[in-house]
Formats: C-alpha cells, sequence, structure tokens
C-alpha cells in the first residue's frame, strides 16, 4: 500500500495498521467487541483458519479460567466469580454444540 492509498483510506474514517513498507491494512477506528471478531472471522487474508482459531481460542481461555481460582481474576472491574461463571457458561455452550454435531 503506497501513502496515497493510505490517506485515501483514513479518509474514510479508517485507520491503516502499518506493519512494515509491504504490509498493511485498513482497521476501522471503532467497532463493537462482537463486530472487531465477526471482521477476524470474516476478512482474515488465509481464510476460514481465523474461524476455528477464534472458536478454538475461546473455548481454551474458558477451559484455562475454570482451572483457576476466583481469586486469579478478581480486579477491581469484574470479579473472579463472576470471571467462573462465565467461562463455566462458555465451556457448557461448546459442549452442547460438539454434541448436537
Amino acid at each position: 500500500m503506497n501513502q496515497d492509498d493510505l490517506d485515501a483510506l483514513e479518509a474514510t474514517g479508517l485507520h491503516p495498521i502499518v506493519i512494515d513498507e509491504h504490509t498493511s491494512f485498513p482497521l476501522p477506528r471503532r467497532t463493537s467487541n462482537a463486530e472487531f471478531i465477526v471482521d477476524l472471522m470474516d476478512f482474515c487474508p488465509t481464510g476460514a483458519l481465523s474461524h476455528a482459531m477464534v472458536m478454538q481460542a475461546v473455548e481454551q481461555f474458558a477451559k484455562r479460567v475454570l482451572t483457576g481460582k476466583a481469586e486469579d481474576y478478581d480486579n477491581t472491574f469484574i470479579s473472579g466469580e463472576a470471571w467462573i461463571e462465565t467461562a463455566a457458561w462458555i465451556a457448557a455452550q461448546f459442549d452442547v454444540r460438539r454434541i448436537a454435531w
């Protein structure tokens, strides 16, 4: 992407991330978390592998949280119990999905 391309993207409200002189890609200025995950899954240059990667990451993190103690996840914003309860729900959803398939 050359400087003119980068300037054109910025004019539309997109702010490109420039990795090096050969690699850059546009990133919307603001998106919700859900929109960001959809973009990760739907616009990956390597295709559908990103779907598997995102799904596996979510499931593995939920399982990791479940192996910890509430105090491991306590912070001033969210209690450790809430983290563990959410992780249990997410892990259960993956189990249900696996059974349904």
